[in-house]
């Protein structure tokens, strides 16, 4: 049983208690994504990577809240047009597909495995996204290698050669949902690889512009 609604509170309530404290909007939105992020990769460790299915329930029910509060957010934060159209099919998309390892559309292990991934690829890229909102430049410097370094890879390859594994169980399905899920699929990959692609043009001209940088240094 999914567990969507006391996540969803206890994460609502979370968020508006750190906004209340701190007086910043920015933190507290990021700070959710970041406690979202590293509990499901803190309890999967814990799990040896093997979580039983109430675990995986209660996981599954913390993501699902997540992207729900996100999706709000995007809604009614300043988003622009292009990142709505972006961010919110994608979420709305992510959330049915963790609905159908809930209703066991899929073996566990291969969606956890999924899911893990994701999770792996974000850890950096919250932390990148909250210290390039907040301006913070030699912090997100720092981070952007690590953060490039993981997402690429994982977001543009690894990740849709995985979700392979998912054909042979989508092929036993009924006609309505091998249509839905070979479409869901084949759309986060797309979208797993453009956003690859958009990391990797931003970080190979951030390189550049370093070396560039760093060779006028050397010249004065």
């Amino acid at each position: 049983m999914l567990l969507i609604v006391p996540c969803y509170t206890f994460l609502y309530l979370i968020n508006k208690f750190i906004i209340f404290v701190s007086q910043d909007k920015v933190i507290p939105s990021y700070f959710i994504n970041i406690l979202v992020n590293v509990t499901y990769i803190s309890v999967l460790i814990i799990k040896n990577f093997k979580p039983t299915h109430d675990v995986a329930e209660l996981i599954m029910s913390l993501l699902i809240a997540f992207y729900i509060i996100d999706t709000q957010k995007i809604f009614t934060e300043d988003f622009t047009l292009q990142d709505r159209l972006t961010y919110i099919p994608h979420h709305i998309i992510t959330i049915a597909l963790i609905m159908g390892q809930a209703y066991n559309l899929y073996p566990l292990e291969i969606g956890m495995w999924y899911l893990t991934m994701f999770e792996f690829s974000n850890f950096f890229l919250q932390f990148f996204q909250l210290f390039h909102k907040k301006n913070w430049k030699t912090a997100r410097n720092i981070i952007t290698y690590p953060f490039a370094l993981t997402y690429v890879p994982i977001r543009g390859i690894i990740i849709p050669i995985y979700s392979l594994n998912f054909i042979p169980h989508i092929m036993v399905m009924s006609k309505m949902n091998m249509f839905l899920f070979s479409y869901l699929f084949t759309f986060v990959d797309i979208f797993s690889v453009y956003f690859a692609w958009v990391v990797l043009t931003k970080f190979v001209e951030h390189h550049k512009k370093n070396n560039h940088n760093h060779l006028k240094l050397k010249t004065i």
